[in-house]
């Protein structure tokens, strides 16, 4: 699934989004979770709060503040139901940031996801992904990874505040 070879880490200051990739390829489920734990579920304004006060921002061109993404939706959504939307189509030309936390680190982008589709109480995360690249089997595989962690007796397939639903893929 993934390429023998794969970019190396590079970063100035220490790892966040690629922590643990200096020492391996993938972080498959338990690898990711050694790393970055399990993320406790979150209230919508606690969620809200966090991201705003570290200024978490989109990857794309425009960097528009996801705590201010986070509030209209909750606002626009509060009596329907909700569906949380992860868009990895890489838009940027020459840009590869996306491919690169879907293939090395897809569980932060499924925690992440699953955060947010807690918080604001949704019925779905859909992953979008390039038809037949390398990012797609990736998150393929960690969606398995969690729904075999279930299967074991884990908690991974349910949305931190306890809505239902894996991510249905891309």
């Amino acid at each position: 699934m993934i390429p023998h070879r794969v970019p190396v880490v590079r970063r100035l200051g220490p790892a966040r989004l690629t922590a643990g990739l200096d020492h391996c390829r993938r972080l498959d489920l338990p690898a990711h979770r050694t790393v970055h734990g399990t993320p406790a579920p979150r209230d919508l304004e606690n969620l809200i709060s966090q991201v705003d006060e570290v200024d978490l921002r989109g990857r794309g061109g425009a960097a528009f503040p996801f705590a201010r993404k986070l509030r209209a939706v909750a606002d626009s959504a509060a009596e329907r139901e909700s569906v949380v939307l992860v868009n990895a189509v890489e838009g940027e030309p020459a840009s590869s940031k996306d491919a690169m936390l879907l293939v090395r680190a897809p569980h932060l982008v499924l925690d992440g996801a699953l955060l947010a589709a807690g918080a604001l109480r949704a019925r779905e995360v859909v992953i979008a992904t390039i038809e037949g690249e390398v990012a797609q089997a990736s998150m393929a595989a960690a969606v398995a990874e969690r729904k075999a962690a279930t299967i074991a007796g884990a908690e991974e397939g349910t949305c931190a505040s306890g809505s239902s639903g894996c991510p249905s893929g891309s």
